[in-house]
């Protein structure tokens, strides 16, 4: 069961991200398995619980994953953590997420365009994802946006600034929520690997190279998110994969 934010409101949008973390877009409930290909110092930043290292491999997908410099200041996923990240998703399965899961990034349509409030999505398992955090972006441009024109007809009417921020403000509150209002976790992908293979099984060694990032306030989980956001809506960002993880690590594995 996953926490509300203290005042027992929790958004649609937080039932159908708790509805893909459950397993049901990737495993069945009798517990086999269906690959995701068939599914379709910083203000506010936690000192790291723990080091691990990283292994340097290519990650084989289209488009080329884009990745961060290992100069943020982040801390490693540990072994443990890999290891319990790829079991609670996978199972004890060697299986990684499909094409369709690493194509998919938070990207809107046209700025000022009849679509502007809306995320372009594709097919495939991804796109429950997307259409959770698609919800939250339209309570937020209606409800959340304090001195700014909250009609209808505003949400056609927003520039590529206001896209970003709103995109960023829903990544972090939903992440915020995840981990009970007291801290956010997000990760991205290290652009350099400095040691050995952590899991054997993994085939394509993309948790392994998790850097995590640890916020004890949402404020300043939502400016790094809005300050990195090509990691979550570049192509070849990987952003609903990466989004996905950091929900996880928010709401923890106890």
């Amino acid at each position: 069961r996953y926490p509300s934010t203290g005042n027992n409101d929790i958004t649609p949008a937080w039932y159908l991200i708790n509805y893909v973390i459950s397993n049901d877009l990737i495993q069945n409930r009798d517990g086999s398995h269906v690959s995701a290909e068939e599914t379709g110092d910083r203000s506010g930043m936690l000192r790291p619980k723990g080091q691990g290292q990283l292994p340097c491999s290519s990650f084989r997908s289209i488009p080329k994953l884009s990745t961060i410099s290992l100069e943020l200041n982040g801390f490693p996923i540990s072994p443990a953590m890999a290891t319990m990240l790829q079991r609670s998703l996978f199972g004890n399965t060697v299986d990684v997420l499909g094409s369709d899961w690493r194509k998919a990034h938070f990207k809107f349509h046209r700025p000022f365009s009849d679509l502007a409030f809306a995320l372009q999505v594709e097919k495939g398992g991804a796109r429950s994802i997307q259409m959770a955090v698609q919800g939250s972006i339209i309570k937020y441009l209606l409800f959340s946006r304090e001195g700014k024109d909250c009609s209808l007809h505003s949400l056609c009417n927003l520039s590529q600034h206001e896209q970003e921020q709103a995109l960023a403000a829903v990544l972090a509150d939903i992440l915020w929520t995840a981990g009970a209002a007291q801290k956010a976790t997000i990760c991205f992908v290290t652009r350099d690997s400095h040691s050995t293979s952590i899991l054997d099984y993994s085939k394509d060694n993309f948790i392994e190279r998790l850097q995590l990032f640890e916020f004890a306030e949402k404020e300043a989980a939502e400016k790094f998110i809005y300050d990195h956001l090509p990691g979550f809506k570049g192509e070849g960002s990987h952003g609903v994969i990466l989004f996905l993880y950091s929900l996880v690590f928010s709401r923890t594995f106890e």
